[in-house]
């Protein structure tokens, strides 16, 4: 399944992807409390940026996935590569559960338009169902694709999210 969003900032490109690179956690912090966010570990090798942030969701697992996930809460580790060169990230996710199947990554670009910035995110969110074990076969297909959009329904939201904490930050740094 793709993940597609566009959100625009009235702020410079350097600008809005230094706050996205260096103050995630103060951003999450602006938002509704929607996903609990760690800094796992932060490199930096010339120009480029490389960190790794473990989230929570608050928001409830739907209970068909939660006897399978073995969970209440969705779990995620983030690990992003920051190109400052090209004001690019790219991102994957992996989850404790489904860990051999699920496979989500993409790429954020951030471009210039005017005084403000566009940051176009294009991103994939797959699950394998030949790689879902213990699950019967005649489910695994209708789950995977439900698990895909579960997912997609919370991902894209959570990304415009970002985008308006973002700007309430600078907004609130000027």
């Amino acid at each position: 399944m793709k993940l597609v969003t566009d959100i625009k900032i009235p702020f410079p490109r350097p600008l809005v992807f230094s706050t996205y690179r260096d103050r995630l956690i103060e951003v999450v912090n602006l938002l509704p409390p929607k996903n609990g966010v760690k800094l796992v570990s932060r490199q930096v090798e010339a120009d480029t940026v490389y960190t790794v942030y473990d989230w929570e969701s608050s928001e409830d697992i739907p209970a068909l996935f939660e006897d399978i996930l073995k969970q209440n809460k969705l779990r995620w580790t983030e690990y992003d590569t920051w190109n400052n060169q090209d004001f690019t990230l790219d991102w994957q996710i992996k989850t404790p559960a489904f860990t051999e199947a699920f496979q989500c990554s993409g790429k954020n670009t951030f471009l210039e338009d005017k005084n403000h910035t566009l940051i176009q995110t294009r991103g994939e969110i797959q699950l394998d169902p030949n790689k879902l074990d213990g699950i019967p076969d005649f489910l695994k297909t209708q789950l995977a694709n439900l698990f895909e959009q579960i997912l997609a329904s919370k991902l894209e939201p959570n990304l415009i999210d970002m985008g308006k904490g973002v700007q309430k930050y600078l907004e609130k740094h000027k």
